[in-house]
């Protein structure tokens, strides 16, 4: 089996439910063409709406993707992967963000499909990269760039779990890409 964990495109910067901006909704459209000739059996979507939004992009170029929206994927909290507390937050978040990722872990790795796709946010991304590295999720806030519309991949082999790839971004055009690539270092890599 092969997990494509996927980073909903650039969001508004709102303290709701924010949507993607005109950017996010670019990049979300660039992420459907590089899944739809992939063989994808199942598709789930976090209910939040960033995430939604780029799994409607994909469902426009695959409409008979069984495709399902669920709680489970919605975004956790910071404090899990080693990010900072926020002022406000409930003293138990961490504990029930914790516990409903790893409920759909679990069954995730259980599901007897051949591809999957998840339509996510980059904390839990990070946490279920870390469960299949089986490292401590802590140390992934500040060591691991996800970009917006990016691409992660797990395969299953057995009982076996491997990261065979890390905030893919290559379906992004070249302005995105140079961008990416001044924001992580002091020279731009790409023409």
């Amino acid at each position: 089996m092969i997990i494509f964990l996927v980073r909903h495109g650039e969001s508004e910067k709102t303290d709701k439910d924010p949507g993607l901006t005109q950017n996010g909704k670019y990049q979300s459209k660039r992420v459907a063409f590089f899944l739809k000739d992939l063989q994808i059996d199942k598709a789930y979507s976090s209910n939040l709406k960033r995430a939604k939004q780029t799994l409607e992009e994909y469902q426009k170029l695959c409409p008979k993707t069984n495709c399902e929206k669920v709680d489970n994927l919605n975004e956790i909290y910071r404090t899990i992967i080693g990010g900072p507390s926020k002022e406000g937050t409930s003293p138990n978040r961490e504990e029930k963000d914790k516990a409903r990722a790893d409920e759909f872990f679990s069954k995730l790795i259980e599901m007897k499909a051949r591809n999957i796709v998840l339509f996510t946010h980059g904390n839990l991304i990070r946490y279920f990269l870390s469960k299949a590295l089986e490292i401590d999720a802590k140390t992934l806030w500040y060591n691991l760039v996800l970009s917006p519309g990016s691409v992660s991949v797990i395969e299953k082999q057995g009982d076996d779990l491997r990261v065979k790839a890390v905030n893919i971004i290559s379906h992004q055009d070249s302005k995105y890409l140079k961008d990416f690539y001044k924001d992580v270092s002091d020279e731009a890599y790409l023409p």
